[in-house]
């Protein structure tokens, strides 16, 4: 069953915005729009798990809010990394107005639970 979810899951349209450090300095912050990124390595199992709810997320929220993701663990996306401190997976940013606003501190931080 969770093979066949996984399989239905990679066939459906995704709403996701795959992000490249290009992308993240022109669309992101470059709109007023707002923004919702998550940081992930694609070995990472919190993020796997993640993966469908941010997707369903995205669905949900297109028109008012673009959802996105950047693999940290590409060479070419390091120095986004270290811009925005990536330390743990996922981490998800929310930017509005091209500003970063409000960074998600991770599971790790027990007054977020």
């Amino acid at each position: 069953a969770e093979s066949l979810a996984s399989w239905v899951q990679a066939s459906l349209p995704s709403y996701v915005d795959s992000l490249t450090p290009y992308k993240l300095e022109h669309s992101v912050l470059g709109t007023d729009s707002p923004w919702i990124v998550m940081f992930y390595a694609p070995w990472c199992g919190h993020c796997k798990r993640m993966k469908p709810d941010f997707q369903s997320a995205a669905s949900e929220l297109r028109g008012k809010a673009v959802l996105a993701a950047m693999d940290v663990n590409k060479p070419e996306n390091s120095p986004v990394s270290r811009k925005y401190n990536i330390s743990g997976f996922p981490t998800l940013l929310f930017f509005d107005g091209g500003e970063l606003q409000y960074p998600y501190p991770g599971g790790h931080n027990k007054e977020v639970l």
